[in-house]
């Protein structure tokens, strides 16, 4: 096939052009994460692949949200990396932060990354890209602007937006989203933060260090998906770094007045009361669906957005939908994945390829705090609730030399193994535990024994040694029990 010109159309002429018809073999809708992954691999495989995308190329990962939280997090880490030298021996002096020059780090690391989801890239790859918003007219065409496009399947990559709380006052009330936070220009001096999941955290935690006096306001328990005792640790941590969490806590009333915003809230009972000078909103996010027109495209939505089969298709088999828009689960890498199981099953014939299904139980998941927490497959809370028998493990950060060496003892992990030794989940608080879930992962994934861990030869002194030695104590009472003693004691006779 040749490679398809880029085309951009600009709002002010198209509306002077009557409507045409553009045929292409597959028609992306947004251009996020999901969206881009799916027309790289689609268009490098001969797919004629046409990109609408009325925001930003990249997405929320890139402009708002995984990227420049990340770089802020990092900026945050540099502030407060002396704090714990003396025990090292090494003193500094107290730091000083500019946050202007943070912000600048956070637009400089969004540039350096920005290249790789450029329309630019993406024409090179043979993508038609089109900066417009588009809508279904029927199942088999979407409107955009004073253009028809007609495509044999499509992708719905919308992703998702920050969901808003129905609070009395918040509406009335100077607000920011993670989407609009890095508008802020200045480190707020006192900063509440409605949610305690992932996202609220790690702002909390970059905010506090950068030198924000931080709250963080959560109905239910911080991190409430994570095994509880994976939590004790990262919410110990969170509090010495002087965030205040409270959790349990129902917020009844936001009020705003002489440039302070108070939060009423019940607690354990009690009325209270607490103010900041900046309130962020981090109580989630919802499927960007409402301006699709997916009724007449026979497209069913539920409450978590489009609904899909394990193929990603859609109710209609020519629409399939990737990421946020269609996961619970709202994460880059799971949008990447899901990108690609979608590419197999739209434009690669059944024959001889397998049509592949996409499997929900072997996504990971990180909370970049300090200690990070990660989490893949089931914990203890999600197995009993599922009826699956399990066996559990655990190992201490201290048990790793490495972690000794570099005073980041502070960990846990906990492996869950089903009845026939297969790894089913594994959770980890501690330095470094979104690198040390790898491991895990694939072992998930592949639905590999716990055995399968330990035979390989781990390097010493390194971090993900320790996952060797959790894998070890399944094994360990096999091989170290009375009756092999009394095996080895008898054989050792013959020699």
């Amino acid at each position: 096939m040749g490679v398809v010109c880029s085309v951009v159309y600009s709002a002010c002429s198209q509306k002077a052009k009557r409507l045409s018809v553009i045929e292409t073999d597959v028609c992306v809708l947004g251009a996020g994460s999901g969206g881009l992954s799916y027309a790289a691999g689609a268009a490098q495989m001969g797919a004629r692949v046409l990109i609408l995308e009325s925001g930003k190329m990249g997405g929320d990962c890139l402009n708002s949200g995984c990227v420049p939280s990340k770089a802020l997090l990092a900026a945050s880490k540099a502030a407060v990396s002396g704090r714990k030298a003396a025990s090292f021996g090494v003193e500094y002096n107290t730091p000083k932060v500019d946050y202007s020059a943070v912000l600048d780090h956070v637009r400089d690391t969004i540039s350096k990354i920005e290249p790789n989801d450029s329309a630019a890239r993406f024409e090179k790859f043979g993508c038609t890209v089109i900066n417009a918003h588009g809508r279904f007219i029927s199942s088999r065409e979407v409107e955009c602007e004073s253009k028809k496009i007609r495509a044999k399947r499509f992708i719905i990559a919308t992703g998702s937006s920050p969901s808003i709380p129905d609070i009395p006052g918040l509406k009335e009330a100077p607000y920011y989203t993670t989407s609009t936070i890095w508008r802020q220009k200045t480190l707020p001096k006192q900063l509440i933060i409605i949610g305690g999941g992932p996202v609220g955290l790690e702002m909390a935690l970059a905010y506090q260090r950068l030198g924000t006096e931080t709250t963080v306001i959560e109905t239910d328990r911080i991190l409430r998906r994570e095994d509880a005792d994976l939590v004790n640790i990262a919410r110990s941590s969170l509090e010495q770094e002087g965030i205040k969490l409270l959790e349990g806590a129902n917020i009844t009333k936001i009020k705003s007045s002489a440039g302070l915003i108070s939060a009423a809230y019940v607690h354990n009972g009690q009325a209270q009361r607490v103010s900041g000078t900046h309130l962020l909103v981090a109580t989630g996010r919802s499927p960007n669906i409402n301006e699709l027109n997916l009724g007449v495209a026979g497209v069913a939505t539920g409450s978590d957005g489009i609904k899909v089969n394990s193929r990603g298709a859609t109710t209609n088999r020519r629409i399939f939908a990737v990421g946020d828009v269609a996961s619970k689960e709202r994460f880059t890498h799971v949008a990447g994945h899901q990108a690609s199981i979608a590419i197999q099953n739209t434009i690669l014939p059944p024959i001889p390829f397998r049509k592949a299904q996409n499997r929900t139980d072997a996504y990971p998941r990180v909370t970049f705090l300090d200690p990070d927490v990660a989490q893949v497959g089931l914990n203890e809370e999600t197995a009993i609730a599922q009826g699956v028998r399990y066996r559990v493990e655990t190992a201490d950060f201290d048990s790793g030399d490495r972690f000794v060496a570099e005073r980041k003892t502070q960990g846990l992990i906990k492996v869950l193994v089903d009845a026939q030794d297969r790894v089913i989940g594994a959770g980890i608080v501690g330095h470094a535990a979104g690198e040390l879930i790898h491991h895990w992962s694939l072992a998930v994934h592949r639905r590999d024994k716990v055995t399968s861990l330990v035979g390989y030869i781990a390097p010493y002194p390194t971090m993900g040694e320790i996952n060797k030695k959790l894998a070890g104590k399944f094994v360990a009472p096999k091989i170290f029990n009375s009756f092999v003693r009394r095996l080895v004691r008898f054989w050792l006779r013959f020699l």
